[in-house]
Order: structure tokens, then sequence, then C-alpha cells
């Protein structure tokens, strides 16, 4: 009986894709862990995050929103996930109702608009960074 030759390189490549893999995957769950710990209870109102289930379309989601007596602010460049706010209580769970996934607290999510901008108000704004705000472009 011959022996056939052991490839001595793939070992370690192996090694280090099931280590990437391993880490890849417990990011991935502590991500939907804080995320399913952060999801808002039925009673809020107010500013809030509207993450819908992928393929939701644009007239998908202003539908549920309006339908949950919501307004949309602005949408995020995450697809179906949606910046909404309502006075009236309860629309956390309206929204759910109305097909939303999570409905997540605002902060800190301005930080997820495309470019850094946040198109918050102004009034949002620390004082200090408002005077550079309103200076303009360097």
């Amino acid at each position: 009986m011959r022996a056939e030759p052991v490839d001595s390189t793939a070992g370690p490549h192996r090694l280090a894709l099931g280590l990437a893999a391993a880490v890849l995957a417990a990011t991935l769950a502590a991500v939907a862990g804080l995320l399913v710990a952060a999801d808002q209870p039925d009673a809020a109102s107010g500013d809030l995050v509207a993450v819908f289930p992928p393929g939701t379309t644009v007239e998908g989601a202003l539908h549920a929103v309006a339908v949950a007596d919501g307004v949309i602010r602005r949408g995020t460049w995450l697809g179906p996930v949606w910046e909404v706010s309502g006075d009236a209580p309860g629309l956390a769970g309206r929204l759910r109702a109305s097909g939303a996934m999570l409905v997540l607290p605002p902060q800190p999510f301005p930080s997820l608009s495309l470019g850094g901008c946040s198109f918050l108000p102004m009034d949002r704004y620390p004082p200090r960074g408002l005077g550079k705000l309103r200076a303009g472009p360097m």
C-alpha cells in the first residue's frame, strides 16, 4: 500500500478559515441579540426606527407606517429600515402589527445615513457644532 502525499499548506488555511467563520458567527449572533434586546415595547412612541422584512417595497413601508398612524421621517441606506415618528401612544405595537420585524430606539441610528450626514434638525446638534454647521463648507 502506498500512502498519498499530504498537502502541508491545507491545514493552516483551513484552521484560519474556521477561526474566521467562528468569529463572524459570534459577531452576527451578538449583533442579533443586541437588536432583539433593543426592541421597543408596544407602548413606545415618538421617534423610532422601524425594521421591515427584506424585500419590503417603499410603497409597502409607507402603507405600513400610515396604517400605524406614524410618519416616515427618512430612510436609511440599509434598505427596509425607516426612521418614523408618531405622538400617539402605542406606535411601536402598531408598527409591528403592520409588518415591522423590529422597532428600535432612534439613537445611534442617525449615523446610518449615507455619507455620514445625519439630516437631523438643527436643535439636535450641540451648540458648539452649530457654529461650524452654519459657517458652511470650508
